[in-house]
């Protein structure tokens, strides 16, 4: 019997846009998948969505708390391997898959290899910014292919330097190499901290264009919110101290990160966001207290 793939999804109060993911998943017809659904806490009914859609073929994780993207991750990949499943796709909500896009993931799928998705912005031809390489001393993507033709990128299979899990297959087996998502960072960053012990441990990750995706960039994260201001504000400086050879380097990185958050805190006074600005100085400032995981920037019922 042939062994399904995992798809493990988080979900928070995805009532606006996981039915069309659900349904989108429903066309996938090859390799045999099951779906987790790991739901954090979600208020708005979203929960329920999966196994109303997909029946059997899905599985619902509740979870009493939201305990951010890194500890759903890590519950439904758990799970998964508790299921003895071999392989899982880690996937947001807010994307919508074409039906071959599992097959050719896992026709690129090696024993040690991470498969990453073509991922366009959602009902466009335009690149969402997933792949590509990142610079470690600014903590940014260099060579930035947002919003650019699809066409920028290659059309043939290739082993690319880093990778966002908007949607990534990985063997089980990595989890036992490289450890689980650490959930010190809640939500935001976590993803390029796990790729990068994955490589260490030796893994690749491998883009395969062939398998096509869309995202709606930031729907379910809220970009632009303070809670995403917080967040990657504080993770960022988390992720380059973690990887960057020595403090040299750090001290390096501060001398450029810490201005610049000076001169985007001036347009946001501008705007009278006030509420942006306050979230992004407490991020640096929770930065340097040592604070990680979920902070006082968490969503609430009726906000």
């Amino acid at each position: 019997m042939e062994v399904p793939v995992g798809i493990v999804c988080v979900n928070f109060n995805g009532g606006a846009y996981l039915e069309e993911f659900l349904r989108s998943l429903d066309r996938v017809t090859r390799p045999s998948w099951r779906l987790v659904l790991v739901d954090n806490a979600s208020w708005d009914g979203s929960g329920g969505m999966a196994r109303a859609v997909l029946g059997e073929r899905a599985t619902v994780l509740s979870r009493h708390d939201n305990l951010g993207y890194a500890a759903g991750v890590n519950a439904g990949v758990r799970h998964c391997i508790e299921q003895g499943y071999e392989q899982v796709v880690l996937i947001n909500p807010d994307t919508v898959v074409r039906p071959d896009f599992l097959y050719y993931l896992v026709q690129a799928a090696e024993p040690t290899t991470l498969v990453t998705p073509k991922v366009l912005l959602y009902g466009t031809t335009r690149l969402d910014d997933t792949v590509g390489t990142f610079d470690w001393e600014r903590g940014i993507w260099r060579d930035w292919i947002f919003r650019k033709p699809e066409s920028h990128i290659l059309q043939a299979r290739q082993t690319v330097d880093m990778a966002s899990m908007c949607c990534m297959l990985a063997p089980t087996s990595v989890f036992a190499s490289a450890g689980f998502l650490d959930e010190s960072y809640f939500m935001y960053y976590e993803d390029f901290d796990f790729v990068h012990r994955a490589q260490a441990a030796g893994y690749e990750v491998v883009l395969e264009p062939r398998s096509v995706i869309e995202h709606r960039k930031s729907a379910a994260s809220g970009g632009g919110s303070p809670f995403f201001t917080y967040y990657t504000t504080r993770n960022r400086m988390h992720l380059v101290r973690q990887h960057v050879k020595n403090s040299r380097q750090f001290a390096l990185f501060l001398a450029y990160f810490l201005p610049g958050r000076v001169i985007k805190t001036l347009p946001l006074l501008l705007r009278l966001d006030t509420a942006r600005v306050r979230a992004m100085w407490a991020g640096v400032a929770d930065y340097f207290k040592g604070v990680t995981g979920p902070s006082r920037y968490l969503p609430h019922p009726r906000e």
